[in-house]
């Protein structure tokens, strides 16, 4: 008998153990972060100048929007607050701005692993406009539909405004974590105030942007399906939210350098956990071909036997 629709199970591989590997990849890219910028010389300098100018006037305009609303005076001014979040709008920038962004990450990762082959002709410059363009897309329909609910709240009785914040929070969760988990998380909240659910549901959107950012290069060679790239992402949800999360809260603690951290993890951390939770490319790569079809399918579902481990790359080393 199939379940409710809004019934659903956790993803498999959502354990403690896999949120263990996926928070040891982050420390990893923490040292890699450590080393980009203790090893800095003119190239590097040249490409950072222009992400923290971005970084700077993103913040700067987002300071005094903030400043503007709050002077309004208006009801529900609070909540509208809690929308302007310059960390993912300036993580959208970057990625639109920034025209090597994709380059540096292949590069990296072509560097842990050569049959990761990289070469600027593989790279789409079309789809990397698409991928740019849907994150911005994703970005102004949360800021939309955040807006609109802001808007609800603050006109409603106390009562209904809990009631559809908790049920919103509750469909949200329930497709990416499962019902038993979002259930848990609802009724801790229930002991919020409508503000701090709003934020708890902002943070919740930003984080799924960032994840949707930082796989937008890997996305954009492999040209998964929507219903793929879903998919895809379910089935390493350990590892991916372990790596994530903590990432996630050093991107909101840096403020003005997050666009910079949100660099230096695209060719330090990111480039190592994408190796080790996917299958290099079939050969000879060829976009739209059915072989390339096949490999996408498959790279859709991930099995735990996929993933390569220290154990693995120990023993790849003494074997050659």
């Amino acid at each position: 008998m199939a379940s409710p629709i809004f019934i659903s199970n956790k993803p498999v591989s959502l354990t403690s153990d896999y949120l263990l590997i996926g928070a040891k990849y982050y420390g990893n890219s923490l040292i890699g972060i450590s080393k980009g910028i203790k090893t800095l010389h003119p190239d590097h300098m040249k490409k950072w100048i222009p992400i923290v100018l971005l970084s700077c006037v993103t913040y700067t305009t987002i300071d005094i929007l903030k400043k503007c609303v709050s002077k309004l005076n208006c009801r529900g001014c609070e909540y509208f607050e809690c929308v302007l979040d310059p960390n993912m709008i300036g993580i959208c920038i970057i990625q639109f701005c920034i025209s090597n962004f994709e380059t540096s990450f292949w590069q990296a990762l072509n560097e842990l692993d050569k049959r990761y082959y990289f070469s600027k002709g593989t790279i789409d410059s079309e789809g990397i406009g698409r991928q740019r363009t849907r994150i911005l897309q994703f970005q102004l329909r949360v800021m939309i539909s955040q807006l609109v609910l802001a808007t609800v709240v603050a006109w409603l009785p106390g009562f209904a405004a809990h009631v559809i914040i908790s049920l919103l929070t509750f469909s949200q969760l329930s497709h990416r974590f499962g019902t038993d988990i979002s259930l848990f998380v609802c009724s801790i909240l229930l002991f919020f105030p409508s503000i701090g659910k709003i934020k708890f549901l902002s943070h919740f959107y930003s984080f799924n942007l960032l994840i949707r950012a930082s796989l937008a290069p890997y996305f954009n060679k492999t040209m998964l399906q929507k219903s793929e790239r879903h998919t895809w992402i379910q089935s390493r949800s350990g590892v991916l939210y372990g790596y994530m999360i903590p990432f996630y809260i050093l991107i909101i603690t840096t403020s003005y350098l997050s666009m910079i951290v949100f660099y230096i993890s695209h060719i330090s951390g990111l480039p190592e956990l994408i190796r080790d939770i996917t299958d290099p490319f079939p050969d000879p790569y060829l976009p739209g071909t059915l072989q390339m079809s096949i490999w996408n399918s498959k790279q859709s579902v991930w099995s735990k036997n996929k993933f390569k481990g220290d154990e693995t790359e120990s023993e790849t080393t003494d074997s050659e």
